[in-house]
Protein backbone atom coordinates (compact mmCIF):
# COMPACT_ATOMS: atom_id res chain seq x y z
CA UNK A 1 0.00 0.00 0.00
CA UNK A 2 2.80 2.38 0.94
CA UNK A 3 4.65 1.51 -2.27
CA UNK A 4 1.51 2.29 -4.29
CA UNK A 5 1.15 5.67 -2.55
CA UNK A 6 4.78 6.55 -3.22
CA UNK A 7 4.42 5.57 -6.88
CA UNK A 8 1.31 7.73 -7.23
CA UNK A 9 3.09 10.64 -5.56
CA UNK A 10 6.03 10.28 -7.92
CA UNK A 11 3.70 10.28 -10.93
CA UNK A 12 1.97 13.43 -9.68
CA UNK A 13 5.32 15.17 -9.19
CA UNK A 14 6.45 14.29 -12.70
CA UNK A 15 3.15 15.49 -14.15
CA UNK A 16 3.43 18.76 -12.21
CA UNK A 17 6.95 19.35 -13.48
CA UNK A 18 5.87 18.59 -17.04
CA UNK A 19 2.89 20.95 -16.94
CA UNK A 20 4.91 23.74 -15.33
CA UNK A 21 7.66 23.29 -17.88
CA UNK A 22 5.21 23.46 -20.76
CA UNK A 23 3.64 26.61 -19.35
CA UNK A 24 7.09 28.20 -19.30
CA UNK A 25 7.63 27.85 -23.05
CA UNK A 26 8.72 30.83 -25.12
CA UNK A 27 9.16 34.02 -23.19
CA UNK A 28 10.41 37.00 -25.17
CA UNK A 29 12.12 36.79 -28.53
CA UNK A 30 13.12 33.28 -29.59
CA UNK A 31 12.42 30.32 -27.36
CA UNK A 32 13.92 31.20 -24.01
CA UNK A 33 14.38 28.20 -21.78
CA UNK A 34 13.36 25.65 -24.42
CA UNK A 35 15.71 26.13 -27.36
CA UNK A 36 19.36 27.23 -27.05
CA UNK A 37 20.03 30.87 -27.89
CA UNK A 38 22.66 31.61 -30.54
CA UNK A 39 26.17 32.37 -29.36
CA UNK A 40 26.83 36.08 -29.09
CA UNK A 41 30.09 37.48 -30.44
CA UNK A 42 31.51 38.17 -26.98
CA UNK A 43 30.61 34.67 -25.81
CA UNK A 44 32.18 33.22 -28.94
CA UNK A 45 35.39 35.17 -28.47
CA UNK A 46 35.69 34.15 -24.81
CA UNK A 47 35.19 30.52 -25.75
CA UNK A 48 37.80 30.52 -28.50
CA UNK A 49 40.33 32.41 -26.38
CA UNK A 50 40.40 29.48 -23.98
CA UNK A 51 41.97 27.23 -26.58
CA UNK A 52 43.16 29.17 -29.62
CA UNK A 53 45.69 31.96 -30.09
CA UNK A 54 44.28 34.17 -32.85
CA UNK A 55 45.44 37.46 -34.32
CA UNK A 56 43.34 40.42 -35.43
CA UNK A 57 43.05 39.20 -39.02
CA UNK A 58 41.69 35.86 -37.78
CA UNK A 59 39.09 37.65 -35.70
CA UNK A 60 37.94 39.75 -38.65
CA UNK A 61 37.22 36.56 -40.59
CA UNK A 62 35.54 34.92 -37.59
CA UNK A 63 33.34 37.99 -37.03
CA UNK A 64 32.17 37.82 -40.64
CA UNK A 65 31.41 34.12 -40.23
CA UNK A 66 29.59 34.90 -37.00
CA UNK A 67 27.43 37.48 -38.78
CA UNK A 68 26.35 34.75 -41.23
CA UNK A 69 25.66 32.43 -38.29
CA UNK A 70 23.36 34.97 -36.63
CA UNK A 71 21.56 35.58 -39.92
CA UNK A 72 20.97 31.84 -40.29
CA UNK A 73 19.69 31.67 -36.72
CA UNK A 74 17.26 34.50 -37.39
CA UNK A 75 15.86 32.50 -40.30
CA UNK A 76 15.52 29.50 -37.99
CA UNK A 77 13.82 31.64 -35.34
CA UNK A 78 11.31 33.03 -37.82
CA UNK A 79 10.52 29.58 -39.24
CA UNK A 80 10.86 26.28 -37.33
CA UNK A 81 11.28 27.88 -33.89
CA UNK A 82 8.18 30.03 -34.41
CA UNK A 83 6.27 26.89 -35.42
CA UNK A 84 7.53 25.13 -32.31
CA UNK A 85 6.34 28.00 -30.14
CA UNK A 86 2.91 27.70 -31.72
CA UNK A 87 2.78 24.04 -30.73
CA UNK A 88 3.66 25.09 -27.18
CA UNK A 89 0.95 27.77 -27.14
CA UNK A 90 -1.64 25.27 -28.36
CA UNK A 91 -0.58 22.84 -25.65
CA UNK A 92 -0.90 25.49 -22.94
CA UNK A 93 -4.27 26.61 -24.30
CA UNK A 94 -5.59 23.06 -23.95
CA UNK A 95 -4.29 22.70 -20.40
CA UNK A 96 -7.03 22.25 -17.79
CA UNK A 97 -4.74 21.36 -14.89
CA UNK A 98 -4.53 17.75 -16.01
CA UNK A 99 -1.71 15.94 -17.78
CA UNK A 100 -1.82 16.80 -21.51
CA UNK A 101 -2.67 13.94 -23.83
CA UNK A 102 0.12 11.69 -25.03
CA UNK A 103 -0.49 12.82 -28.61
CA UNK A 104 -0.08 16.50 -27.72
CA UNK A 105 3.02 15.81 -25.66
CA UNK A 106 4.57 13.80 -28.46
CA UNK A 107 3.85 16.60 -30.94
CA UNK A 108 5.46 19.09 -28.58
CA UNK A 109 8.59 17.05 -27.92
CA UNK A 110 8.96 16.06 -31.58
CA UNK A 111 8.98 19.77 -32.45
CA UNK A 112 11.41 20.45 -29.59
CA UNK A 113 13.84 17.77 -30.76
CA UNK A 114 13.66 19.12 -34.29
CA UNK A 115 14.47 22.74 -33.43
CA UNK A 116 17.22 21.83 -30.94
CA UNK A 117 18.74 19.62 -33.63
CA UNK A 118 18.57 22.53 -36.07
CA UNK A 119 20.44 24.76 -33.60
CA UNK A 120 23.12 22.10 -33.23
CA UNK A 121 23.52 21.91 -37.01
CA UNK A 122 23.90 25.69 -37.25
CA UNK A 123 26.56 25.53 -34.54
CA UNK A 124 28.36 22.72 -36.34
CA UNK A 125 28.47 24.71 -39.58
CA UNK A 126 29.81 27.75 -37.76
CA UNK A 127 32.60 25.84 -36.02
CA UNK A 128 33.48 23.99 -39.24
CA UNK A 129 33.82 27.33 -41.06
CA UNK A 130 36.02 28.73 -38.30
CA UNK A 131 38.20 25.61 -38.28
CA UNK A 132 38.72 25.92 -42.03
CA UNK A 133 39.71 29.56 -41.55
CA UNK A 134 42.26 29.29 -38.74
CA UNK A 135 44.40 26.37 -39.91
CA UNK A 136 45.07 22.82 -38.79
CA UNK A 137 46.82 23.50 -35.49
CA UNK A 138 44.27 26.04 -34.25
CA UNK A 139 41.47 23.77 -35.47
CA UNK A 140 42.21 21.45 -32.54
CA UNK A 141 41.25 24.25 -30.16
CA UNK A 142 38.14 25.01 -32.21
CA UNK A 143 37.07 21.40 -31.74
CA UNK A 144 37.38 21.78 -27.97
CA UNK A 145 35.30 24.95 -28.09
CA UNK A 146 32.68 23.13 -30.16
CA UNK A 147 32.33 20.40 -27.52
CA UNK A 148 31.82 22.99 -24.78
CA UNK A 149 29.15 24.80 -26.82
CA UNK A 150 27.37 21.48 -27.47
CA UNK A 151 27.17 20.78 -23.75
CA UNK A 152 26.03 24.29 -22.89
CA UNK A 153 23.38 24.24 -25.61
CA UNK A 154 21.91 20.92 -24.47
CA UNK A 155 21.98 22.04 -20.83
CA UNK A 156 20.11 25.24 -21.73
CA UNK A 157 17.57 23.31 -23.80
CA UNK A 158 16.61 20.91 -21.04
CA UNK A 159 16.92 23.18 -18.01
CA UNK A 160 16.41 26.70 -19.32
CA UNK A 161 17.48 29.22 -16.69
CA UNK A 162 18.97 26.46 -14.57
CA UNK A 163 21.70 25.89 -17.17
CA UNK A 164 24.73 23.83 -16.24
CA UNK A 165 26.94 26.56 -17.63
CA UNK A 166 27.26 28.25 -14.24
CA UNK A 167 27.97 25.03 -12.36
CA UNK A 168 30.18 22.97 -14.68
CA UNK A 169 33.73 22.56 -13.39
CA UNK A 170 35.52 23.75 -16.50
CA UNK A 171 33.38 26.89 -16.84
CA UNK A 172 33.98 27.63 -13.16
CA UNK A 173 37.72 27.19 -13.73
CA UNK A 174 37.83 29.54 -16.72
CA UNK A 175 35.74 32.15 -14.89
CA UNK A 176 38.67 32.61 -12.47
CA UNK A 177 40.93 33.82 -15.34
CA UNK A 178 43.66 31.23 -14.75
CA UNK A 179 47.28 31.76 -15.71
CA UNK A 180 48.93 29.79 -18.51
CA UNK A 181 50.73 27.69 -15.89
CA UNK A 182 47.48 26.86 -14.11
CA UNK A 183 45.82 25.89 -17.40
CA UNK A 184 48.73 23.63 -18.30
CA UNK A 185 48.58 21.94 -14.89
CA UNK A 186 44.96 20.84 -15.29
CA UNK A 187 44.63 20.64 -19.07
CA UNK A 188 44.27 16.84 -19.10
CA UNK A 189 41.36 17.13 -16.65
CA UNK A 190 39.76 19.84 -18.78
CA UNK A 191 40.04 17.69 -21.89
CA UNK A 192 38.34 14.82 -20.08
CA UNK A 193 35.45 17.04 -19.00
CA UNK A 194 35.09 18.53 -22.48
CA UNK A 195 34.92 15.12 -24.15
CA UNK A 196 32.63 13.37 -21.67
CA UNK A 197 30.13 15.95 -20.42
CA UNK A 198 28.35 16.64 -23.76
CA UNK A 199 27.27 12.99 -23.88
CA UNK A 200 26.18 13.02 -20.23
CA UNK A 201 24.17 16.23 -20.54
CA UNK A 202 22.56 14.94 -23.73
CA UNK A 203 21.55 11.80 -21.85
CA UNK A 204 19.87 13.94 -19.19
CA UNK A 205 17.95 15.83 -21.87
CA UNK A 206 16.75 12.65 -23.60
CA UNK A 207 15.96 10.93 -20.30
CA UNK A 208 13.89 13.86 -19.07
CA UNK A 209 11.70 13.81 -22.17
CA UNK A 210 11.30 10.03 -22.10
CA UNK A 211 10.32 10.10 -18.41
CA UNK A 212 7.53 12.59 -19.09
CA UNK A 213 6.23 10.59 -22.04
CA UNK A 214 6.37 7.37 -20.04
CA UNK A 215 4.12 8.87 -17.36
CA UNK A 216 1.66 10.02 -20.04
CA UNK A 217 1.52 6.49 -21.46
Amino acid sequence: MQHHSMTSLFRLLVIAVAVLGIRAVAFGQGASGEVPDPMGLRETRELFERYVGLDDSDWLLIEATHDDYLADFETLRDGPIAEFLEVGRALRASNTGMMPSLERLEDYFDAWRSVVGSVHRLDERFFASVAATVGEEAAKGVKRARLVRRRQADAAAVMGGLSLRDTSLDDAFWSMTPTAEEVAAVDDVLRGLESSTPRLVRAVAVGTVESILEVAR
